[in-house]
Order: C-alpha cells, then structure tokens, then sequence
C-alpha cells in the first residue's frame, strides 16, 4: 500500500512538472508553484508528523559532502547541468528555494513518512532526479548519482533522527543556490574565454 501510495504521489508530481510544457513563458516559476501547492496540500491532507522545528543535525555532514563534491567534480570535469536561459533573481528564488522547500516537504515529508526508510528514499530521490538525463539537462553520470543518493541519505536520516525538516531543506536550498551561483560563474567564464579566443584570432587574422 505504501509502494502504489508513492507512486500516485510521484505520478502526480511528474504530470505537474509537465504541464509547464502548456506554458510558453515563465515555465520555472508554473513548475515552482505548482509543486510547493502540491507539497503543501500533502503535508497537510497526510497530517506529516514532522515539524520545521530548527534543527542541525547532519548539516555538517552535507557540508563535508558538497565541498567534496565541488573539488572531485572540478578535478574529474564532471558534467554540469545545462541551463538554457541567464540566470537571474527569480530562478534564485524560484529553483534555489521553492522547489528544495516543495521537494523535502515531498521526499522527506511525504515519502519519507510512509516508507520510513532513510536508504530507500535516497534511492528514490536519486533515481527521480534521473528525469534530468532524459529530458537532457545533463549527460547520466555516476559520480551525479551517487551525489544525490549521498544527500539524500542525510537528508532523510536528518529528518528521521530529529522529526524536523528544518535541517534537509537548508542543505537542499543551499546546494540548489551555491549551484546555480557556480554554474552562472562558469558560463561567464567560459563566454569571457570564448570572446578572448576570438579577439585573439582576429588580431592575428589581421
């Protein structure tokens, strides 16, 4: 009961995201708002015993795990997740907040209290995120995988040892926020390295 409970919560969750496809501007902040309502009216219709209460138990633990994840992804070239449009204030707002908030009231929240399994629902967590690798937003990488299998395991683990989800969705914000700052980083980079080339090559062109 459990299982098929999980599923229809996911299903749901996936129709949301696509009905963005119906919208031709701001599909980030639809899909945003959609799933914090949704997020929202399953914790309450569900009556989600756990609370906001502020707790840190395991933030420590994610910090250790995202700065290795920064250094080893750096050093291995791992592949970043395609952005298609400048990052701006509201995708801050939007991916960086509403939808950690809406996905630890979903994950931790939700799932987590029907299957109170803190290895299963890293697994979940980590293969719904697989969504990105089909609708191309990156490439299927393991080093990706086990990341998110990683912090999902201390986010759930957080939520289970403290019956709050204070502590999984601050790391959740933070590694959505940090992301989106070092992927808008490395894409000035890139175009400052792109223009110089160019200026390079028409300076010697000339």
């Amino acid at each position: 009961m459990a299982i098929l409970s999980i599923l229809l919560i996911l299903l749901i969750m996936v129709i949301l995201q696509n009905l963005s496809k119906l919208v031709r501007r701001h599909k980030i902040p639809f899909i945003s708002i959609c799933q914090l309502l949704y997020a929202v009216a399953l914790y309450f219709f569900m009556d989600v015993p756990y609370t906001f209460t502020v707790q840190f138990k395991g933030f420590f633990y994610f910090l250790l795990v995202f700065a290795t994840m920064v250094f080893l992804g750096d050093l291995l070239k791992a592949q970043q997740m395609r952005f298609y449009k400048k990052i701006s204030f509201s995708d801050l707002l939007f991916i960086g907040i509403a939808l950690p908030v809406s996905e630890e009231i979903i994950f931790r929240g939700a799932l987590l209290f029907l299957l109170p399994s803190v290895l299963l629902n890293a697994a979940i967590f980590s293969c719904v995120h697989l969504a990105n690798v089909f609708s191309r937003m990156e490439k299927f990488s393991v080093f990706n995988f086990a990341y998110r299998f990683a912090a999902g395991y201390i986010f759930a683990y957080s939520a289970i040892s403290t019956q709050s989800l204070f502590c999984p969705i601050l790391c959740h914000v933070l590694n959505n926020s940090v992301g989106l700052l070092m992927l808008s980083r490395s894409e000035h980079v890139a175009k400052k390295s792109a223009n110089t080339t160019n200026y390079e090559d028409s300076e010697h062109r000339d």
